[in-house]
């Protein structure tokens, strides 16, 4: 529709000031296979529920994973000024093979590991408008109660052979 004199267009603001075409089709981020890692709990029952979770629901394999015990997650974290010894939260490195990967940790990791495994998983991603505090403040009330409703095992679970290869550390959920 032409712009009539008088009336303000929002069309062409978006598109002058925004770069953005509204004509042409959404252009989404292209993510290669393995590109976030999952720190996680091995011996922690909803860790390894949540990492069957992620493997059943990530067919495009943009998850790769490590335990929290072994030895790539001690590195990881060492790296990013973390102490690899606290095990009360997992971690997710946005875009590991990056020259500036990213290290999120709590819900800002559960959130974006929602949002990436697409619909109807990625609408949870409106708690993001909650404040962090808020959000990691749920967290910590789950975390800290885990073991109690979920348990724990001595080991790290074993996984199906044909997810092994996304586990960089050799481990198994």
């Amino acid at each position: 529709m032409p712009n009539r004199p008088g009336r303000f267009n929002w069309r062409s603001l978006a598109t002058r000031c925004c770069h953005f075409d509204p004509d042409s089709p959404r252009i989404r981020p292209v993510i290669s296979k393995g590109s976030h890692l999952i720190l996680y709990d091995g011996p922690c029952g909803l860790c390894n529920r949540f990492i069957r979770f992620v493997l059943s629901r990530d067919p495009a394999g943009i998850f790769a994973f490590a335990s929290l015990q072994s030895a790539v997650a001690r590195a990881t974290l060492l790296e990013f000024g973390q102490d690899p010894d606290t095990l009360t939260t997992f971690y997710v490195v946005q875009n590991r093979h990056s020259v500036s990967p990213t290290l999120l940790g709590k819900s800002r990791a559960a959130l974006l590991v929602l949002k990436t495994l697409g619909r109807p998983w990625r609408w949870l991603g409106v708690a993001e408008i909650l404040p962090a505090g808020w959000r990691d403040w749920i967290y910590d009330r789950i975390a800290r109660n885990r073991d109690r409703f979920f348990g724990r095992s001595p080991t790290c679970a074993v996984v199906p052979a044909a997810y092994r290869s996304r586990f960089i550390d050799g481990g198994g959920a």
